[in-house]
């Protein structure tokens, strides 16, 4: 996580998970900012709030505004 922190000064870093049998096409997935993620583990619930559609693209304002 150190190095990702580094490269988030520079530039926003996301990261993305993707939960399901499938990993070609997850059956939950979400994009959370670097920011937002203060640990290696997550809890589901807070995954949450950062997901996003499996097939919807993703606008930039999803993208900054959380």
């Amino acid at each position: 996580m150190q190095r990702y922190r580094q490269y988030n000064k520079e530039k926003p870093v996301f990261l993305i998970l993707g939960l399901g049998e499938d990993p070609t096409y997850p059956e939950f997935l979400a994009l959370i900012p670097l920011i937002h993620a203060k640990y290696t583990g997550l809890f589901p619930n807070y995954a949450e709030q950062f997901e996003i559609k499996v097939d919807k693209p993703v606008s930039s304002k999803i993208l900054w505004d959380r």
